[in-house]
């Protein structure tokens, strides 16, 4: 529900789950809505920076893209933009999916040696 103008200013995310989790559905999802925010800022950016206005009717919109950019001067913009233009999708969101591992897996490094490797504590 998270609006993709605050996921757009998201950190780099490493996301893991297990394959069995019952979250792993959202995890994917989620996933991708970054990824998806993170693109269409970059747009925006562009379309901004490069001076073109009304494309598609956007000046008979009653929010316009000046509004959606929080006001930011250009050099701001631009430092956001060459940020952005310098990254990947993977240097955005990064997802380590555990195959036949369930939710929990955290909690269990005295069981699972494999845990121990992934939450670090080896």
């Amino acid at each position: 529900m998270t609006p993709s103008h605050l996921l757009a200013q998201f950190p780099p995310l490493l996301m893991q789950c297990g394959e069995k989790d019952p979250f792993v559905d959202d995890t994917v999802i989620f996933a991708g809505r970054v990824r998806e925010a993170k693109r269409a800022r970059k747009g925006e950016l562009d379309l901004a920076l490069s001076g073109k206005s009304a494309r598609f009717g956007e000046g008979l919109r009653m929010s316009t893209l000046d509004s959606q950019l929080n006001g930011k001067s250009t050099a701001e913009m631009d430092r956001e933009r060459k940020r952005l233009a310098s990254e990947n999708e993977s240097d955005w969101v990064q997802m380590v999916l555990f195959s036949d591992w369930s939710h929990g897996y955290l909690q269990m490094p005295t069981l699972m040696s494999e845990a121990k490797a992934v939450s670090g504590l080896t």
